[in-house]
């Protein structure tokens, strides 16, 4: 007599597979993800620990990028030098690795200014503790 082993089905080894994944997101609102977690280097205009207090005029801009709120859209017309990178393009990137990943496309001006912009996302990504999710 031969003991037969139960093979666990396709959809079970599918749904074993799709559970070991599962990172749980939370509820946090971009703002307060990078307030959270951004730490601003020395010899920035704000170095420390990251506060919409200083722009308060972007942290609904941001919050915008929150994968709860309707908006689908952001069209952002402001002055050179405002902080628009270290207040919404950065937290944008960083919570969308951490809470909603996803395919994304950073453009700059001009070429120039590619290499620039990387070092700034790059240094956010490994301030954030986001590398391993790259």
């Amino acid at each position: 007599m031969s003991t037969v082993l139960a093979q666990p089905s396709y959809y079970d080894t599918i749904e074993s597979m799709l559970d070991a994944c599962y990172i749980p997101l939370s509820d946090v609102r971009p703002s307060d993800w990078h307030e959270e977690n951004m730490i601003m280097p020395q010899g920035s205009a704000f170095p420390g620990a990251f506060s919409y207090d200083i722009t308060p005029y972007w942290k609904e801009v941001v919050n915008r990028f929150d994968k709860n709120d309707p908006c689908k859209t952001v069209t952002i017309m402001a002055c050179a030098q405002m902080g628009k990178t270290a207040a919404v393009i950065l937290p944008f990137i960083g919570y969308s690795i951490s809470q909603n990943p996803g395919t994304m496309l950073l453009l700059t001006g001009h070429s120039d200014l590619s290499k620039e912009a990387m070092e700034k996302v790059d240094f956010m990504i490994d301030n954030t503790g986001l590398r391993p999710l790259i």
